[in-house]
């Protein structure tokens, strides 16, 4: 699996750059894109006054009225500047995506990109809490990540842990709309678990094609594991694991976990 990282979010770009990827993206339709998204409000308004309305390429061969560019609309969101320039395709991993407005979540339902928020980070910088339960009423697919560069932790855990929390305050801050599952509550643990796992109902960028998931009683041969994890390091830590290893990961977790990170140390493997 090979993935497209534009440099961090839209403001770090140009037009002819967003463009530049997006036709990279429309040549090859498996290129896994992760960008940021809508982390604080700052980076909100510097976008939007970086790709003013008349900046853009028209409406994009995707967008309609109604989507992130609309025709009444004097400027346009933040998903819309990247649905314009064709980067909100469905192996789209869109960070953070904490502060979006109702257009842009139905934007990207619509595309079936994915949105990946990281609350560990999301509260050391003080950023605000993703809306997680609203967003998977809206049918958007939802995972998880570190994003260690403004975290503290690169363990999958924690992040849960932090999830979980992130719901909870979120669910403190009034009773929840009528006729919901998930918004405005707090999410049971199994559904928190499932957002960082490759076994969620819908995981991001086809993970559950590249991804391995290590049970119990697997009933495949350990160098069978070992081979598609070497195939596939961008899904584990280096060095790849060796056999014995697989049985250690095997009788140190819980099913359906792997040992990532820090994690990896404290079960006595090399970090």
């Amino acid at each position: 699996m090979c993935i497209m990282r534009p440099p961090h979010p839209a403001l770090s770009c140009t037009g002819e750059l967003l463009a530049g990827l997006g036709a990279l993206a429309t040549a090859d339709p498996a290129l896994a894109i992760q960008m940021h998204i809508s982390e604080n409000a700052a980076e909100i308004a510097f976008t939007k006054a970086l790709f003013p309305r008349g900046s853009l390429p028209g409406l994009g061969a995707n967008a309609t009225t109604g989507d992130g560019v609309d025709e009444k609309e004097e400027e346009t969101t933040y998903a819309g500047v990247y649905d314009v320039y064709g980067l909100l395709p469905p192996n789209t991993v869109l960070a953070h995506a904490l502060h979006l407005d109702e257009r842009e979540v139905t934007l990207i339902h619509a595309r079936d990109a994915g949105i990946a928020p990281c609350p560990t980070s999301n509260f050391n910088l003080r950023s605000g809490c993703a809306c997680v339960g609203m967003l998977l009423d809206a049918g958007v697919k939802v995972g998880l990540g570190t994003d260690v560069s403004g975290g503290f932790s690169p363990s999958m855990l924690a992040v849960v842990q932090h999830a979980s929390m992130c719901a909870k305050v979120v669910a403190a801050a009034g009773p929840p709309p009528a006729h919901t599952t998930f918004t405005d509550r707090q999410l049971p643990s199994p559904r928190s678990s499932t957002l960082r796992r490759s076994a969620a109902p819908r995981p991001l960028c086809f993970l559950q094609q590249d991804c391995v998931v290590l049970q119990r009683g697997d009933s495949k041969a350990p160098e069978s594991l070992a081979t598609r994890i070497t195939r596939h390091p961008l899904t584990v830590p280096r060095p790849p694991f060796a056999p014995a290893e697989l049985d250690a990961l095997a009788a140190v977790r819980p099913p359906d976990e792997c040992v990532l990170g820090m994690d990896r140390a404290k079960a006595g493997l090399p970090y």
